[in-house]
């Protein structure tokens, strides 16, 4: 009651806010920012869980002698485990360790674009000094999750080797077999996760965490079948196989499809590191296709004037506008007033447009609505809304929009960057705050409109509506359109020394596309580690997989070889497993990545920012990464090879 009645009393330019309020729209506006970085790191989280499962089974087949031992002499199956686990948990704390120190270093690079983009972009601040903390927060939360993802990762091989008979493997009798039953397992799981997946992501509510959690279950999904695919890839080749690559082929093709139980762990930790990247890949290719057209279509002037004073507020050289309209070389010249209001807990940008030369030159995209009709309906005092307003208030073409009125209140003009990029159609959240609400009017939505400048919502109204809402407002830039025959750097020159010239920043069309641009690349340069870590998880797996596969056929290599069989034959054979493991691998990657990169592009980025992208799914690096898998895994397994070819055929066939 008091706050309503301080309200009352407040003069004309005025508004009442709660201390704080504005830190909390802050925090909103960056915490979807902040939650598509942290996506990156639990994606990263998941390749190296599917690491862990793939080098602890590796550590158990090394030492299942030792095991079967130990449990001779009468250690408990609950004893093995816990020693497996804690020997895990160990390594994930030096692990975690490592990782927060390499982290605290690729962060110090990484950080300045990233914290840039979200002060000049998001948040509507000055590029401020950035500092990575390396507190002992930090610590805890990376000795944490490298202990909890490293257990894990080592639970599986931990209870198998607990759950193998001692006298069998002592005996050396143990055979690796694709099960059955085990196939159907990895089948059900497979279905199970793709039913989670689409329940979580058609549940009510538009929840963020829920599209999250649903690209998880997709990714789970996918890694679950690649066991089910190697499977079925190996018997199919065998017949081709076997007639290209005689013995060796045929060895190849029946060995993948016999030892799912090493083989699918690799296969689908190189399938879900190939997927994230693809994923991530084709979503950024999408989103940096959809900002380019949608700067062609909105940058359409030759000319952005802005006022050269770095300070906010600052108005528009008087006089210079009028200067302008008499130039021969001006073809058109349009003005921009901007406001800021509070709608809700949001605050939005509202620009004052002329609809006539709005309609003529600017091609900003329509969504909902006949493009002539809604410059009509403009003209005529409807309003162009943002979907990043339009989608998280509900709000549609043909409804109506309640704007806070502010007559003779205070500008909210645009700093110089934001003046120039509202001119152009795609007016940032860069207007000062200060609208007096002393009132509401009900607007008609005549369109609604993409514009990626704007996060928090932007109304574009036409001059004579803007000015009934909020009075006669100064201007805060200007467009200029120039004669066909003009010259771009000979009018900048005219326009400088032009009376109040000198007092404003000019850019040309070119140099704000190459600006946005830059902005774009600098954001999502991080997404470039992705195919490197790729690589690294396809030569760590195979590595590891490869090892555990040829302790495994130690003995079985060491009959062959003594029947006459050629180190050169079993090397080939099992080059030509790592290969077609790798490429079934990233055949399964193709399709897991797709439907992970469709539900970031049409759910998970809709929710966090309330942005419509094109998806454009052939942008991806499919033969690209498929390639890098392949080259990665045979290097991978060159290390194991070697250990084969100078191990001795007695050392390998004699039994103690």
């Amino acid at each position: 009651q008091a706050a309503a009645q301080v309200a009352d009393a407040l003069p004309p330019g005025l508004a009442l806010e709660r201390i704080g309020q504005r830190l909390e729209r802050v925090e909103r506006m960056s915490r979807a920012f902040r939650l598509n970085l942290e996506v990156l790191g639990l994606f990263s989280l998941l390749v190296g869980a599917f690491l862990i499962l793939n080098a602890a089974t590796f550590s158990v087949v090394q030492r299942e002698a030792l095991v079967a031992l130990q449990r001779c002499l009468g250690a408990s199956r609950r004893a093995v485990v816990l020693a497996l686990l804690g020997e895990a948990a160990l390594a994930g704390a030096v692990g975690g360790g490592a990782g927060v120190l390499l982290g605290w270093l690729l962060a110090q690079r990484m950080v300045l674009n990233t914290s840039a983009t979200l002060a000049e972009v998001i948040l509507d601040t000055d590029a401020l000094p950035t500092h990575v903390r390396l507190d002992g927060g930090i610590w805890l939360l990376g000795l944490s999750l490298g202990v909890c993802v490293a257990t894990c990762g080592a639970v599986l091989p931990a209870v198998e080797a607990a759950g193998v008979s001692p006298l069998t493997v002592l005996q050396g009798s143990r055979r690796i077999t694709a099960q059955p039953a085990r196939l159907r397992r990895w089948g059900i799981g497979a279905l199970a996760g793709a039913l989670a997946a689409l329940g979580l992501l058609a549940a009510p509510g538009g929840s963020l965490a829920l599209g999250l959690a649903g690209a998880t279950a997709a990714i789970l999904a996918g890694a679950l079948l690649c066991p089910l695919a190697l499977w079925g890839f190996g018997r199919a080749l065998r017949p081709v196989l076997s007639r290209v690559a005689g013995v060796s082929g045929l060895l190849a093709a029946r060995q993948l499809s016999r030892s799912l139980s090493r083989t699918g762990l690799a296969s689908a930790a190189l399938m879900v590191a190939l997927a994230l990247a693809l994923s991530i890949g084709i979503t950024v290719a999408s989103f940096r296709a959809t900002f380019t057209l949608w700067l062609d279509q909105t940058i359409t002037a030759d000319l952005y004037l802005s006022p050269a004073a770095e300070q906010r507020g600052t108005p528009f050289p008087a006089g210079l506008l009028a200067a302008l309209r008499g130039q021969p070389y001006v073809r058109e010249l349009a003005e921009l007033r901007t406001q800021r209001v509070t709608l809700g807990e949001r605050e939005v940008l509202v620009v004052a447009v002329d609809a006539a030369a709005f309609g003529r030159f600017n091609r900003v995209p329509v969504l909902g609505a006949d493009r002539e009709q809604a410059v009509r309906a403009l003209g005529a005092g409807s309003a162009w809304i943002s979907e990043t307003l339009a989608y998280p208030l509900g709000l549609a073409v043909g409804g109506m929009l309640r704007i806070p009125a502010a007559p003779g209140g205070t500008t909210g003009a645009a700093a110089g960057g934001a003046a120039t990029g509202a001119a152009a159609g795609g007016a940032t959240a860069g207007a000062t705050a200060g609208a007096a609400q002393l009132g509401a009017v009900d607007v008609p939505i005549a369109a609604i409109v993409q514009n990626y400048s704007a996060p928090t919502g932007l109304i574009y109204l036409d001059q004579a509506a803007f000015r009934k809402l909020f009075g006669a407002r100064p201007p805060a830039g200007a467009a200029l359109w120039l004669k066909p025959d003009a010259d771009l750097e000979a009018v900048r020159r005219a326009v400088a020394g032009l009376p109040g010239g000198g007092e404003v920043r000019i850019a040309l069309n070119a140099q704000l596309r190459q600006g946005a641009l830059r902005v774009f690349d600098r954001t999502f340069a991080i997404t470039g580690l992705m195919s490197g870590l790729a690589a690294a998880v396809a030569f760590i797996a195979m590595v590891s997989a490869a090892t555990a596969l040829l302790e495994e056929r130690r003995r079985i290599h060491g009959y062959l070889g003594a029947i006459g069989v050629k180190r050169r034959t079993l090397a080939l054979s099992f080059l030509l497993e790592s290969g077609l493991l790798a490429l079934a691998s990233g055949l399964v990657s193709w399709g897991v990545g797709y439907v992970v990169s469709a539900i970031l592009v049409f759910i998970v980025n809709r929710r966090a920012f309330g942005w419509t992208l094109q998806f454009l799914p052939g942008r991806g690096a499919y033969l690209e990464l498929l390639a890098l898998g392949v080259a990665a895994a045979l290097l991978g397994s060159l290390i194991p090879i070697t250990r084969m070819w100078r191990a001795p055929i007695l050392a390998a066939i004699r039994e103690e």
